[in-house]
């Protein structure tokens, strides 16, 4: 085990050479010197390291050089002896050819999710009838959001299965209100909200504004309901999209991620009076995006109110719910008018 934690070190490590040191600040404080030190003269004879003769000596009772040359390929070659090794055992359902051109990280990403896929193709085979995303995803990780949200769809692609699986592409039907005062003129504007209970404080509002509709986003559903709202809402012309939803890092990724369907825009009204309230605490589990983080800061216009944006870092975050009816009628009304 120590000698693997080693072999982590030095495929990580950014230099050719590496002093006796520099290993050593990596070890278990009650290792003996005597059994590092044998460590150390295994991965010598092994090829993994190479003494810097300049370097000279530590002259303890086991005599260790004080510096080595890292054999970075020597080092890289378990990994692809590793990786063919699992090539051969899924070599009749796909192929492993993406990731011999990867890092080591990328493949143990994804290696855990690669074997449920081949456990699940060597007990079903690869479907004949079209399956759902979501089924799919459950069938395979237990989880029907790994597909489409959690990366499960890249990996399928990696591995060149994702026509094969039959995969039927069956969006979410969307969920939204009609301004019954709309007028088919060829400009339309839409409010997507993340939560039930600002839609329904918004709803009784929507006849008051110029916007066609009042859309609710039911958190991450939305990006597959988003996909066929053209369907729904059958209209030609400009349409322009507004999105508000709780400022945490789930909420900033699902806007992050809607844009990569098409062009939304923060409902900036709506997020700036948020953040004038006060903060709760109890996000600290959500995982960040620095990518979304960062496009979603690049959108927002109050650059007044982005250190308080930087609160999320420290577990805070602010539900759209903390804006009360009057407030969210006089953003509305701000919105309509910018």
């Amino acid at each position: 085990m120590i000698e693997k934690n080693i072999l982590e070190h030095l495929k990580a490590y950014k230099k050719r050479k590496i002093k006796l040191i520099e290993i050593e600040k990596n070890l278990p404080a009650n290792l003996l010197y005597k059994d590092y030190a044998n460590i150390i003269l295994n991965l010598i004879n092994d090829g993994y390291l190479k003494m810097v003769k300049a370097s000279g000596f530590n002259h303890k009772t086991i005599n260790l050089p004080n510096e080595f040359y890292i054999e970075s390929k020597k080092i890289s070659s378990e990994y692809y002896i590793e990786l063919e090794k699992y090539a051969l055992k899924y070599s009749g359902y796909f192929k492993l050819d993406y990731y011999f051109n990867q890092s080591e990280k990328k493949w143990l990403q994804d290696k855990e999710y690669i074997s449920k896929i081949y456990d699940f193709l060597k007990i079903n085979g690869f479907p004949k009838l079209p399956l759902t995303s979501q089924e799919l995803s459950y069938d395979i990780v237990a989880d029907e959001k790994w597909l489409d949200y959690k990366g499960g769809m890249k990996i399928l692609v990696a591995l060149n299965i994702k026509e094969k699986l039959n995969i039927k592409s069956q969006n979410e039907p969307a969920m939204f209100a009609i301004n019954l005062n709309f007028e088919k003129n060829g400009v339309y504007k839409h409010l997507i909200v993340e939560n039930k209970a600002v839609y329904y404080r918004l709803l009784d509002l929507l006849d008051a504004t110029s916007f066609s509709t009042l859309i609710y986003g039911a958190g991450w559903r939305v990006i597959s309901m988003i996909k066929d709202f053209n369907k729904q809402f059958p209209f030609k012309g400009e349409h322009n999209f507004y999105y508000f939803g709780d400022i945490d890092y789930e909420g900033i990724k699902i806007f992050k991620s809607i844009n990569e369907i098409l062009k939304v825009n923060l409902a900036t009204s709506f997020y700036i009076k948020l953040l004038e309230e006060k903060e709760s605490i109890g996000k600290q589990n959500q995982l960040k995006n620095q990518e979304a983080f960062d496009f979603f800061k690049s959108n927002f216009l109050s650059l007044s109110l982005l250190e308080r944006v930087d609160l999320l870092d420290q577990g805070y975050y602010w539900p759209q719910e903390g804006l009360s009816k009057i407030y969210l009628k006089e953003m509305w009304e701000k919105l309509d008018a910018d």
